[in-house]
């Protein structure tokens, strides 16, 4: 306890002096270890909650939060609004939860995300702030890390003894990792050697060779995650990428054509095919399944929805059962970001939602459109291709304010694309 201690003071007077590698010592911890069973690299006592629900990564925001504020420079910009408006549906869905006779301290740790959330990007803007260079070396620091991340995924995949290279123990498939931040991240770098060949950041041959064979790796670990809904998602955001870096830099419209075209191929067919896994797999019949439990579910949702489409049926209530569904024991979750919203923050959690991921892609878009910097463009046009991806991905599944350590990542993301404009316009 008294290391542990130590450790976290050492760790606020980093944040006070230097937010900056405060913020990196963050990046290393959420986009390296995972809070997965069966992940790699997994550093499970990092992500248990503590007391009001905030784990390790998410009283490190806080903390980074604090150092930034301190030197007057934390700022939300243009995501006050959704800020204000997610958290008055996230209080109200509190204060229904709780006349419903929900617990308190479960409903607190299901909130918990919101605060780390909004306080990462915060953060991130804040340090950012106009500054290019510091804009160059996070990107360039988060791009190696996610990349050696990969490097280290696959080859523990591909050393695995099935020479089909998926190893089945029993019914659970060995995989690069099923974890939503982890194949985010990946397919935001997937985004980010596309556009730094768009976008002409670098120049010389052999380092866009080296950046395409970083993106092949990356494309491979997240081909082998097997989750669906990102390898569409990443699809999708590479369609997106291509179209704009077509329309501004036509000279590359071969090079970006053929990657892009080999891309969804590849993504397209394991998304499709389960990465040939055959029909009588387990695993195949488990997704099967798990589709016709998600019809279900979301037509029960909305039934709820429409029974208390103003403030939810409450946080942490249990949605009701107007019509078929699968037994699973529990119902207060819903595979639909934006539908988990609704129900469980109201009216305003559903319009907080929309209105912060507006204001993601006009930030990044702003970047794109009026940066002068090539890395400004970048990081502008992968930004607006990596929301277009996450936001596929949350129509399977409820990561944004429900999963802590991905709306953890997430805040940062969201404060560095809200930095693109006064940096492109400064």
């Amino acid at each position: 306890m008294v290391g542990l201690a130590a450790v976290g003071g050492g760790y606020v007077l980093l944040a006070i002096a230097r937010p900056g590698v405060a913020l990196a010592l963050l990046a290393i911890v959420l986009l390296v270890f995972e809070d997965d069973e069966n992940a790699v690299l997994r550093l499970a006592p990092l992500y248990e909650p503590a007391p009001l629900g905030f784990s390790a990564p998410m009283a490190m925001v806080l903390v980074c939060w604090f150092g930034v504020a301190l030197q007057g420079r934390a700022r939300l910009g243009p995501l006050r609004g959704p800020a204000l408006v997610v958290t008055s549906g996230a209080l109200a869905g509190f204060l229904v939860g709780h006349y419903a006779g929900n617990g308190r301290n479960d409903m607190i740790h299901t909130l918990a995300p919101i605060p780390v959330l909004f306080a990462g990007a915060a953060a991130a803007a804040g340090w950012i702030g106009d500054d290019l260079r510091r804009l160059r070396r996070a990107v360039v620091f988060v791009a190696s890390l996610v990349a050696a991340r990969a490097v280290f995924s696959l080859g523990i995949f591909l050393a695995s003894d099935e020479g089909t290279k998926i190893l089945q123990r029993g019914d659970d498939l060995v995989l690069t990792s099923y974890d939503p931040t982890t194949n985010w991240s990946l397919a935001v770098l997937c985004l980010g050697v596309i556009a730094a060949v768009g976008t002409k950041v670098v120049r010389r041959i052999s380092s866009r060779s080296l950046l395409l064979v970083v993106g092949l790796i990356a494309g491979a670990t997240l081909y082998y995650s097997l989750r669906r809904s990102f390898l569409i998602g990443v699809t999708l955001g590479l369609v997106v990428a291509v179209l704009l870096l077509v329309r501004r830099y036509p000279a590359t419209r071969a090079i970006l054509g053929a990657v892009l075209a080999a891309a969804v191929l590849a993504f397209a067919s394991g998304a499709v095919s389960v990465a040939g896994l055959g029909g009588e797999s387990t695993f195949v019949q488990d997704r099967a399944a798990g589709d016709a439990y998600r019809n279900e579910e979301r037509a029960n949702v909305l039934q709820n929805i429409r029974h208390a489409p103003v403030f939810g049926i409450g946080v942490k209530s249990e949605w009701q059962r107007y019509g078929p569904v699968q037994d699973i024991g529990a119902f207060t979750y819903v595979h639909f970001s934006f539908l988990w919203q609704w129900l469980y923050f109201g009216l305003l959690g559903a319009i907080g939602y929309v209105w912060m991921y507006a204001v993601a892609i006009r930030s990044a878009a702003r970047g794109w459109s009026a940066g002068a910097e090539p890395i400004v463009r970048l990081v502008g046009v992968v930004g607006v291709a990596a929301v277009v991806t996450l936001l596929f991905a949350d129509l399977t599944a409820s990561f944004t304010f429900t999963d802590p350590r991905f709306s953890t990542l997430l805040g940062l993301v969201l404060g560095t694309l809200i930095a693109l404009p006064r940096i492109a316009t400064r």
